[in-house]
């Protein structure tokens, strides 16, 4: 069994969706420290001028990511912020091939007025996942009851939960893996010795960014990755995990 963890990113990008492929359960950290550099109030899509940032406003910062509140009074260009977000995505990518089959996936997420940021992102992350046709196992931080100040350690306590919430079925491979992000990429130093002592393995994140074509590449000729998994969604109709 392995499990894997990642925060609630806006509108993830390929690799989270590929992290989540090649994990039996995948457990959204909703309950760590908020961080203006993380990618959870903010991602990029692609427009014929290039890559532009969408950015949710949120009310504080200062806390756990579960209870950041969405500014929902916010005025971008005159308008809420949804509508604004959603207009460009419309706007970018309306003319893609597959915009039309897929917008009523996501359009209604953004007319309804969520209040937590984590509960927003959640449902967008759920969507791709299942129109990705992915079987990972999803749960929340929050929901395993772990509480740790430590990283390693809360990371090794939320796999070990994770493991005994949805137990290994027949014909699942065993062995209780901990899958972490590309080796070298995490902002802190991971202690696997907090994982070896639970009986735990790591391993890490093997992600090569595929190319594909994208509507936009017409007007500068280059290639744009790590966007929102949206880009490749509306532009060749999957998630090439």
């Amino acid at each position: 069994m392995i499990v894997t963890c990642h925060q609630p990113n806006y509108l993830p990008h390929l690799g989270f969706f590929h992290k989540m492929n090649q994990a039996d359960v995948f457990v959204i950290y909703d309950t760590v420290q908020f961080s203006d550099t993380f990618y959870v109030h903010r991602n990029r899509i692609r427009t014929n001028t290039g890559w532009t940032w969408l950015t949710i406003p949120v009310a504080r910062h200062q806390a756990p990511i579960n209870t950041i509140m969405i500014k929902n009074d916010a005025l971008i260009s005159r308008v809420p912020w949804n509508v604004h977000h959603w207009r460009v995505i419309a706007h970018s990518y309306g003319k893609t091939p597959y915009f039309e089959k897929y917008k009523n996936e996501f359009s209604p997420l953004y007319e309804k007025k969520f209040e937590k940021l984590s509960d927003f992102n959640t449902e967008i992350i759920r969507t791709l996942a299942r129109i990705a046709g992915l079987t990972t196992k999803i749960v929340l931080l929050s929901d395993l009851g772990i509480v740790s100040d430590d990283a390693s350690e809360r990371l090794a306590l939320a796999t070990k939960a994770a493991l005994l919430r949805f137990p290994a079925s027949d014909g699942q491979a065993g062995g209780n893996t901990y899958l972490a992000g590309p080796s070298g990429g995490t902002k802190y130093e991971l202690h696997k010795e907090e994982f070896a002592k639970r009986g735990l393995t790591v391993l890490h994140q093997e992600f090569h960014h595929p190319e594909y074509l994208q509507l936009h590449t017409k007007y500068d000729g280059s290639f744009q990755k790590n966007l929102a998994a949206i880009d490749a969604l509306f532009n060749i109709g999957k998630l090439p995990l």
